[in-house]
Protein backbone atom coordinates (compact mmCIF):
# COMPACT_ATOMS: atom_id res chain seq x y z
CA UNK A 1 0.00 0.00 0.00
CA UNK A 2 1.27 3.70 -0.63
CA UNK A 3 1.72 5.71 1.81
CA UNK A 4 -1.35 8.07 1.54
CA UNK A 5 -3.69 4.73 1.59
CA UNK A 6 -1.72 4.09 5.04
CA UNK A 7 -2.55 6.90 5.89
CA UNK A 8 -5.86 7.55 5.33
CA UNK A 9 -6.29 4.08 6.63
CA UNK A 10 -4.85 5.17 9.85
CA UNK A 11 -7.01 8.40 9.97
CA UNK A 12 -10.41 6.79 9.25
CA UNK A 13 -10.00 3.73 11.41
CA UNK A 14 -8.86 6.10 13.89
CA UNK A 15 -12.27 7.76 13.77
CA UNK A 16 -14.35 4.72 13.61
CA UNK A 17 -12.50 3.75 16.91
CA UNK A 18 -12.83 7.29 18.04
CA UNK A 19 -15.74 6.86 20.93
CA UNK A 20 -14.85 2.82 21.84
CA UNK A 21 -11.22 3.72 22.96
CA UNK A 22 -12.41 6.98 24.45
CA UNK A 23 -14.94 5.03 26.47
CA UNK A 24 -12.73 2.10 27.40
CA UNK A 25 -9.67 4.68 27.87
CA UNK A 26 -11.59 6.84 30.82
CA UNK A 27 -13.35 3.66 31.87
CA UNK A 28 -10.07 1.92 32.72
CA UNK A 29 -8.71 5.12 34.01
CA UNK A 30 -11.03 4.11 36.60
CA UNK A 31 -11.10 1.08 37.52
CA UNK A 32 -7.05 0.80 37.65
CA UNK A 33 -7.73 2.74 41.11
CA UNK A 34 -10.98 1.27 42.05
CA UNK A 35 -11.33 0.28 45.07
CA UNK A 36 -9.76 3.82 45.70
CA UNK A 37 -12.64 5.30 43.91
CA UNK A 38 -14.90 3.24 45.55
CA UNK A 39 -13.87 3.78 49.02
CA UNK A 40 -14.38 7.75 48.18
CA UNK A 41 -17.64 7.34 46.97
CA UNK A 42 -19.06 4.95 49.91
CA UNK A 43 -16.79 5.71 52.88
CA UNK A 44 -19.43 4.12 55.16
CA UNK A 45 -18.76 0.57 53.42
CA UNK A 46 -14.93 0.87 54.05
CA UNK A 47 -14.86 2.28 57.50
CA UNK A 48 -12.16 0.82 60.05
CA UNK A 49 -13.11 1.20 64.00
CA UNK A 50 -8.96 1.19 64.71
CA UNK A 51 -6.53 1.45 61.55
CA UNK A 52 -3.83 0.79 63.45
CA UNK A 53 -5.21 -2.08 65.28
CA UNK A 54 -4.12 -5.75 63.38
CA UNK A 55 -6.48 -8.15 61.40
CA UNK A 56 -8.48 -10.93 63.34
CA UNK A 57 -6.52 -14.27 62.44
CA UNK A 58 -8.81 -16.10 59.64
CA UNK A 59 -10.67 -18.06 61.18
CA UNK A 60 -12.19 -16.02 63.99
CA UNK A 61 -13.20 -13.17 60.99
CA UNK A 62 -14.50 -15.83 58.44
CA UNK A 63 -16.57 -17.21 62.08
CA UNK A 64 -17.97 -13.47 63.13
CA UNK A 65 -18.80 -12.56 59.29
CA UNK A 66 -20.47 -15.61 58.86
CA UNK A 67 -22.62 -15.15 62.12
CA UNK A 68 -23.65 -11.67 60.77
CA UNK A 69 -24.77 -13.08 57.84
CA UNK A 70 -26.45 -16.70 58.82
CA UNK A 71 -27.91 -17.14 55.36
CA UNK A 72 -24.77 -17.04 52.98
CA UNK A 73 -21.56 -18.83 52.66
CA UNK A 74 -18.68 -16.97 52.88
CA UNK A 75 -16.19 -18.07 49.56
CA UNK A 76 -13.74 -15.28 49.33
CA UNK A 77 -12.56 -13.81 52.22
CA UNK A 78 -9.24 -11.54 51.52
CA UNK A 79 -5.93 -11.85 53.15
CA UNK A 80 -4.35 -8.62 52.14
CA UNK A 81 -5.56 -4.94 53.03
CA UNK A 82 -5.10 -1.27 53.71
CA UNK A 83 -4.55 -0.41 57.22
CA UNK A 84 -7.57 2.34 57.09
CA UNK A 85 -9.89 0.53 54.55
CA UNK A 86 -12.61 -2.65 55.16
CA UNK A 87 -11.98 -5.59 52.68
CA UNK A 88 -13.96 -6.54 50.49
CA UNK A 89 -15.32 -10.44 51.20
CA UNK A 90 -17.80 -12.47 48.27
CA UNK A 91 -20.84 -14.47 49.85
CA UNK A 92 -22.97 -17.19 48.23
CA UNK A 93 -26.40 -18.61 49.41
CA UNK A 94 -26.63 -21.10 51.58
CA UNK A 95 -29.28 -24.03 51.49
CA UNK A 96 -32.32 -23.65 53.21
CA UNK A 97 -32.49 -26.73 55.96
CA UNK A 98 -36.09 -27.09 55.40
CA UNK A 99 -36.69 -27.22 51.77
CA UNK A 100 -33.11 -27.78 50.10
CA UNK A 101 -33.43 -24.97 47.94
CA UNK A 102 -30.66 -21.92 48.33
CA UNK A 103 -31.51 -19.10 50.63
CA UNK A 104 -32.60 -15.75 47.94
CA UNK A 105 -30.06 -13.16 48.81
CA UNK A 106 -30.11 -9.45 47.81
CA UNK A 107 -26.26 -9.16 47.80
CA UNK A 108 -23.05 -11.01 46.70
CA UNK A 109 -19.95 -8.64 48.53
CA UNK A 110 -19.74 -8.23 52.55
CA UNK A 111 -17.65 -4.74 53.44
CA UNK A 112 -16.09 -6.30 56.57
CA UNK A 113 -14.07 -4.45 59.05
CA UNK A 114 -11.04 -7.46 59.63
CA UNK A 115 -9.86 -5.76 62.73
CA UNK A 116 -13.28 -6.70 64.76
CA UNK A 117 -15.48 -8.27 62.05
CA UNK A 118 -18.39 -5.90 61.69
CA UNK A 119 -20.09 -5.96 58.47
CA UNK A 120 -20.55 -2.77 57.23
CA UNK A 121 -22.65 -3.01 54.42
CA UNK A 122 -23.57 -5.53 51.62
CA UNK A 123 -24.62 -4.87 47.90
CA UNK A 124 -25.30 -6.95 44.78
CA UNK A 125 -22.08 -6.44 42.49
CA UNK A 126 -22.77 -4.72 39.60
CA UNK A 127 -26.64 -3.84 40.02
CA UNK A 128 -27.56 -0.43 38.56
CA UNK A 129 -27.82 2.26 39.57
CA UNK A 130 -27.29 2.92 43.50
CA UNK A 131 -24.03 5.30 44.28
CA UNK A 132 -22.65 2.26 46.04
CA UNK A 133 -22.35 0.40 42.58
CA UNK A 134 -21.23 3.06 40.26
CA UNK A 135 -17.59 1.53 40.23
CA UNK A 136 -18.85 -1.93 39.66
CA UNK A 137 -20.61 -0.32 36.55
CA UNK A 138 -17.57 1.21 35.60
CA UNK A 139 -16.11 -2.04 35.33
CA UNK A 140 -18.69 -3.74 33.17
CA UNK A 141 -18.51 -0.83 31.07
CA UNK A 142 -14.65 -1.24 30.66
CA UNK A 143 -14.96 -5.14 30.90
CA UNK A 144 -18.23 -5.75 28.06
CA UNK A 145 -19.38 -2.29 27.33
CA UNK A 146 -21.92 -3.16 29.54
CA UNK A 147 -23.22 -6.06 26.86
CA UNK A 148 -23.87 -9.63 28.12
CA UNK A 149 -20.50 -11.29 28.48
CA UNK A 150 -20.38 -13.33 25.38
CA UNK A 151 -21.68 -10.32 23.05
CA UNK A 152 -19.42 -7.52 24.67
CA UNK A 153 -15.81 -9.40 24.74
CA UNK A 154 -16.31 -10.50 20.99
CA UNK A 155 -16.78 -6.78 20.46
CA UNK A 156 -13.86 -5.75 22.38
CA UNK A 157 -11.79 -8.06 20.13
CA UNK A 158 -12.75 -6.68 17.11
CA UNK A 159 -11.93 -3.53 18.87
CA UNK A 160 -8.71 -4.35 20.39
CA UNK A 161 -7.66 -6.08 16.99
CA UNK A 162 -8.34 -2.43 14.90
CA UNK A 163 -6.13 -0.84 17.97
CA UNK A 164 -3.67 -2.78 17.55
CA UNK A 165 -3.94 -2.12 13.16
CA UNK A 166 -4.07 1.35 14.61
CA UNK A 167 -1.01 1.26 16.50
CA UNK A 168 1.62 -0.64 14.03
CA UNK A 169 0.19 1.76 10.90
CA UNK A 170 0.66 4.56 13.07
CA UNK A 171 4.20 3.44 13.98
CA UNK A 172 5.47 2.45 10.19
CA UNK A 173 3.96 6.22 9.39
CA UNK A 174 6.35 7.71 12.00
CA UNK A 175 8.97 5.67 10.78
CA UNK A 176 8.88 5.91 7.17
CA UNK A 177 8.65 9.62 6.80
CA UNK A 178 11.44 11.86 5.66
CA UNK A 179 12.32 13.41 8.54
CA UNK A 180 11.41 10.86 11.34
CA UNK A 181 10.28 13.47 14.23
CA UNK A 182 11.18 11.46 17.10
CA UNK A 183 12.21 14.10 19.83
CA UNK A 184 10.06 16.85 21.34
CA UNK A 185 10.39 20.23 19.01
CA UNK A 186 9.91 23.67 20.35
CA UNK A 187 8.47 26.79 18.81
CA UNK A 188 5.33 24.73 16.98
CA UNK A 189 2.10 26.36 16.68
CA UNK A 190 -1.48 24.64 16.04
CA UNK A 191 -1.87 22.20 13.80
CA UNK A 192 1.82 21.43 13.49
CA UNK A 193 2.02 20.97 17.50
CA UNK A 194 -1.19 18.57 17.50
CA UNK A 195 0.27 16.32 15.36
CA UNK A 196 4.13 16.10 17.40
CA UNK A 197 1.80 15.62 20.18
CA UNK A 198 -0.30 12.63 18.77
CA UNK A 199 3.06 11.13 17.17
CA UNK A 200 5.34 11.23 19.90
CA UNK A 201 2.18 10.42 22.68
CA UNK A 202 1.65 6.98 20.29
CA UNK A 203 5.61 6.47 19.53
CA UNK A 204 6.81 6.31 23.13
CA UNK A 205 3.74 4.68 24.91
CA UNK A 206 3.81 1.97 22.19
CA UNK A 207 5.32 -0.78 24.48
CA UNK A 208 2.70 -0.44 26.93
CA UNK A 209 -0.10 -0.54 24.52
CA UNK A 210 0.72 -3.31 23.24
CA UNK A 211 0.96 -4.99 26.35
CA UNK A 212 -2.37 -3.83 27.12
CA UNK A 213 -4.20 -5.04 23.73
CA UNK A 214 -2.45 -8.50 23.66
CA UNK A 215 -3.05 -9.18 27.31
CA UNK A 216 -6.97 -7.68 26.99
CA UNK A 217 -7.14 -9.83 23.57
CA UNK A 218 -6.22 -12.78 25.60
CA UNK A 219 -8.67 -12.46 28.53
CA UNK A 220 -12.10 -11.51 26.25
CA UNK A 221 -10.98 -14.47 23.59
CA UNK A 222 -10.15 -16.94 26.96
CA UNK A 223 -12.15 -20.11 25.66
CA UNK A 224 -12.06 -19.03 22.11
CA UNK A 225 -8.15 -18.67 21.23
CA UNK A 226 -5.97 -18.20 24.46
CA UNK A 227 -6.35 -21.21 26.67
CA UNK A 228 -6.09 -23.65 23.56
CA UNK A 229 -3.30 -22.20 22.24
CA UNK A 230 -1.64 -21.67 25.51
CA UNK A 231 -2.15 -25.71 25.88
CA UNK A 232 -0.92 -26.42 22.46
CA UNK A 233 2.41 -24.48 22.40
CA UNK A 234 3.31 -24.65 26.48
CA UNK A 235 1.08 -27.74 27.29
CA UNK A 236 -0.36 -28.48 30.58
CA UNK A 237 -0.68 -25.78 33.05
CA UNK A 238 -0.44 -27.20 35.90
CA UNK A 239 2.92 -29.21 36.62
CA UNK A 240 2.84 -31.09 39.88
CA UNK A 241 0.29 -31.26 43.07
CA UNK A 242 2.04 -31.41 46.26
CA UNK A 243 -0.29 -33.93 47.79
CA UNK A 244 -0.20 -33.82 51.75
CA UNK A 245 -2.35 -36.55 53.73
CA UNK A 246 -3.43 -35.17 57.37
CA UNK A 247 -5.50 -37.27 59.81
CA UNK A 248 -9.20 -35.81 60.08
CA UNK A 249 -8.46 -34.61 63.87
CA UNK A 250 -10.93 -31.57 63.82
CA UNK A 251 -13.58 -29.71 61.77
CA UNK A 252 -12.71 -28.07 58.54
CA UNK A 253 -13.43 -24.07 58.61
CA UNK A 254 -11.74 -20.97 56.70
CA UNK A 255 -8.97 -20.86 60.16
CA UNK A 256 -8.52 -24.97 60.37
CA UNK A 257 -8.17 -24.47 56.03
CA UNK A 258 -5.73 -21.48 56.63
CA UNK A 259 -3.41 -23.38 59.14
CA UNK A 260 -2.93 -26.89 57.01
CA UNK A 261 -2.05 -24.89 53.95
CA UNK A 262 0.93 -23.13 55.84
CA UNK A 263 2.11 -26.10 57.77
CA UNK A 264 1.73 -27.55 54.07
CA UNK A 265 3.62 -25.37 52.18
CA UNK A 266 7.05 -26.60 50.12
CA UNK A 267 8.28 -23.29 49.57
CA UNK A 268 8.94 -21.42 53.00
CA UNK A 269 6.49 -19.26 54.48
CA UNK A 270 8.54 -16.43 55.22
CA UNK A 271 8.92 -15.98 51.35
CA UNK A 272 5.45 -15.85 50.66
CA UNK A 273 2.49 -13.25 51.60
CA UNK A 274 -1.17 -14.89 52.64
CA UNK A 275 -3.83 -13.36 50.09
CA UNK A 276 -6.70 -15.06 50.13
CA UNK A 277 -8.90 -17.99 51.68
CA UNK A 278 -11.95 -18.75 48.86
CA UNK A 279 -14.09 -21.76 50.11
CA UNK A 280 -16.58 -23.65 47.16
CA UNK A 281 -20.01 -24.76 48.61
CA UNK A 282 -20.60 -27.54 45.88
CA UNK A 283 -16.94 -28.92 46.31
CA UNK A 284 -16.95 -28.33 49.68
CA UNK A 285 -12.83 -27.25 49.06
CA UNK A 286 -11.09 -24.83 50.86
CA UNK A 287 -8.65 -22.65 48.28
CA UNK A 288 -5.49 -20.46 50.66
CA UNK A 289 -4.06 -17.96 47.95
CA UNK A 290 -0.54 -17.19 48.90
CA UNK A 291 1.62 -14.39 46.85
CA UNK A 292 5.05 -13.79 46.48
CA UNK A 293 6.53 -11.46 49.29
CA UNK A 294 8.65 -9.76 46.21
CA UNK A 295 6.11 -9.42 43.91
CA UNK A 296 2.92 -9.33 45.84
CA UNK A 297 0.77 -8.48 42.17
CA UNK A 298 1.36 -11.74 40.52
CA UNK A 299 -0.61 -14.71 40.46
CA UNK A 300 -0.89 -16.50 43.79
CA UNK A 301 0.65 -19.92 44.47
CA UNK A 302 -2.50 -21.75 45.85
CA UNK A 303 -3.07 -24.98 48.49
CA UNK A 304 -6.67 -26.80 48.69
CA UNK A 305 -7.86 -28.38 51.45
CA UNK A 306 -10.50 -30.82 51.66
CA UNK A 307 -11.83 -33.99 52.83
CA UNK A 308 -10.46 -37.02 51.09
CA UNK A 309 -12.53 -39.39 53.23
CA UNK A 310 -11.81 -42.56 55.54
CA UNK A 311 -10.40 -39.97 58.87
CA UNK A 312 -8.31 -37.85 56.24
CA UNK A 313 -8.10 -34.28 54.85
CA UNK A 314 -6.22 -33.90 51.52
CA UNK A 315 -4.03 -30.57 51.39
CA UNK A 316 -2.76 -30.13 47.94
CA UNK A 317 -0.23 -27.49 46.95
CA UNK A 318 -0.83 -26.98 43.11
CA UNK A 319 2.40 -25.50 41.15
CA UNK A 320 1.55 -23.80 37.97
CA UNK A 321 4.23 -24.42 34.80
CA UNK A 322 5.55 -21.13 32.96
CA UNK A 323 2.43 -21.09 30.73
CA UNK A 324 0.11 -21.62 33.93
CA UNK A 325 1.96 -18.13 35.51
CA UNK A 326 1.16 -16.16 31.87
CA UNK A 327 -2.81 -17.25 32.03
CA UNK A 328 -2.66 -16.49 35.92
CA UNK A 329 -0.79 -13.25 35.59
CA UNK A 330 -2.76 -11.37 32.79
CA UNK A 331 -5.55 -9.59 34.93
CA UNK A 332 -2.21 -8.02 36.84
CA UNK A 333 -0.43 -7.35 33.84
CA UNK A 334 -3.12 -5.41 31.99
CA UNK A 335 -3.90 -3.64 34.73
CA UNK A 336 -0.56 -2.57 36.17
CA UNK A 337 -1.40 -4.39 39.55
CA UNK A 338 1.85 -6.77 39.21
CA UNK A 339 4.07 -4.17 39.66
CA UNK A 340 2.52 -2.55 42.25
CA UNK A 341 1.69 0.82 42.62
CA UNK A 342 4.35 1.89 40.19
CA UNK A 343 2.33 -0.36 37.62
CA UNK A 344 -1.01 1.07 38.47
CA UNK A 345 -0.02 4.34 37.89
CA UNK A 346 1.71 3.56 34.56
CA UNK A 347 -1.54 2.04 33.92
CA UNK A 348 -3.92 4.82 34.80
CA UNK A 349 -1.16 6.87 32.98
CA UNK A 350 -1.73 4.79 29.45
CA UNK A 351 -5.91 5.26 29.97
CA UNK A 352 -4.93 8.86 29.70
CA UNK A 353 -2.54 8.80 26.70
CA UNK A 354 -4.80 6.62 24.60
CA UNK A 355 -7.95 9.46 25.57
CA UNK A 356 -5.63 12.15 24.60
CA UNK A 357 -4.43 10.18 21.56
CA UNK A 358 -8.28 10.02 20.59
CA UNK A 359 -8.68 13.79 21.49
CA UNK A 360 -5.44 15.27 19.49
CA UNK A 361 -6.41 12.94 16.54
CA UNK A 362 -10.25 14.13 15.95
CA UNK A 363 -8.60 17.81 16.87
CA UNK A 364 -6.48 17.29 13.71
CA UNK A 365 -9.71 15.96 11.70
CA UNK A 366 -11.36 18.71 12.41
CA UNK A 367 -8.74 21.45 11.11
CA UNK A 368 -8.35 19.27 8.15
CA UNK A 369 -12.07 19.93 7.21
CA UNK A 370 -12.41 22.93 7.80
CA UNK A 371 -9.10 24.12 5.96
CA UNK A 372 -10.95 22.12 2.80
CA UNK A 373 -13.80 23.84 3.20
Amino acid sequence: MSRKALLNLHRYLGLSLLGFLLVISLSGFAVVFEQEWDALLNPGLYRVAQPGAPALPPGELAARIEAQLPRAHLTHLPLVREPRRAVVAYVAPRLDPRTGDAHALDFDEAFVDPTTGRVNGVRQWGECCARANWLPLLYKVHNRLLMPSSIGHRVLAVIALAWLALSLVGLYLVLSARRRQLTWQRGLRGRPATLQWHRLLGLWTLPVALVTIVTGLSMVLEDEVTRPLVELVGGDTLATEHLTPVAHDAPLDHGRAYQLALSALAQPAATLVPAAVDYSPSRREYRVAFADAALPGAAPRVVRVGDAGAGTMAVVEERRTVSGQLLANRQALHSGVLLGLPGRVVAAAMALVLAAMSGTGLWMWRQRTIRRR
